[in-house]
């Protein structure tokens, strides 16, 4: 499963489908945007899962390659060095400063947080598939109507948008089903409509209720990083921040921002000596996150 993430963009590139200069899988943009349908498709099928080597920001090196930044395929002749140290682009480029490596992070983020925290996602699935359009059906009858039971997964692989066949089943008193990708629960499909034109590389998926996941419970969850880290100069990190404190190893207070600041956004601290540092963050709703922060 690892490896189908981590490959299939490296893949694409090389020998991705370029018949539609509107959605050419080799231009690495529209590789990264097919990413979010990945995941859908493999991180909620019930079981455990493990993301490899930043597959999660569009990791696009090849797992073969080299330390030195060569790759070399398997039978070359110094080995397929697919266990060498890899590459770290993604913090020299601020890679969740990218939107469209963001995006993965963040589809990726909801997706998992609603596997761990949705019981339907601990029940039972089907898959049924097109050529290019996988259907995953996540259930559990033992869940009440009126909770989340039935989630339907769909995903347009092609290059060209598709009409795929949504066949919500037939729930007493469910008339529409929910866009869990959407925490506030306002997006909406009727429990009648029979298909829905899908874009190339896009996904769906929905619920007979609304997920019991609120914006601020998804914000909570998600893991606070920051990058690059050690830091030499700047950093961001992966949050919306109202106030962020850093204190050196005595307690103290050394540095604050203080202000709407929105993920991504750089924090200077280029005036700090080396050394480590606690970084404690605040956001608009008054919720607290603390993380460890190098300074070289």
């Amino acid at each position: 499963m690892i490896n189908f993430l981590y490959i299939t963009i490296n893949k694409n590139l090389q020998f991705g489908n370029s018949s539609n200069a509107g959605h050419d899988v080799t231009n690495l943009n529209t590789a990264l945007s097919r990413m979010s349908a990945l995941g859908a498709i493999s991180l909620t099928v019930p079981g455990p899962k493990m993301i490899w080597h930043f597959a999660d920001l569009g990791m696009d090196n090849s797992i073969f390659t080299c330390n030195n930044g060569t790759v070399n395929e398997p039978g070359g002749s110094d080995g397929d060095c697919k266990l060498d140290t890899k590459p770290q682009p993604q913090w020299v480029e601020n890679w969740l400063g990218d939107a469209n490596r963001n995006k993965i992070y963040s589809d990726w983020a909801r997706l998992i947080d609603l596997k761990i925290n949705e019981p339907v996602f601990e029940g039972d699935y089907t898959i049924s598939s097109g050529t290019l359009t996988p259907r995953i059906d996540v259930f559990d009858t033992s869940i009440p109507d009126t909770e989340l039971k039935n989630v339907i997964i769909l995903a347009n692989f092609g290059v060209s948008t598709a009409s795929v066949n949504t066949s919500f089943p037939v729930i007493p008193g469910v008339t529409s089903w929910y866009d869990l990708m959407d925490e506030t629960g306002s997006t909406t499909i009727s429990s009648t409509t029979t298909s829905i034109n899908l874009p190339a590389g896009e996904f769906r998926i929905y619920g007979n209720q609304a997920s019991t996941l609120n914006t601020n419970d998804f914000e909570t969850n998600l893991y606070l990083t920051v990058h690059p880290n050690p830091v030499k100069n700047t950093f961001s990190i992966n949050k919306n921040v109202s106030d962020l404190k850093v204190f050196d190893l005595t307690g103290k207070l050394v540095k604050e921002f203080k202000g709407d600041y929105s993920k991504g956004d750089p924090f200077d601290i280029s005036n700090l000596s080396r050394s480590l540092y606690i970084l404690k963050i605040t956001n608009n709703s008054g919720q607290q996150q603390a993380t460890k922060l190098v300074k070289l």
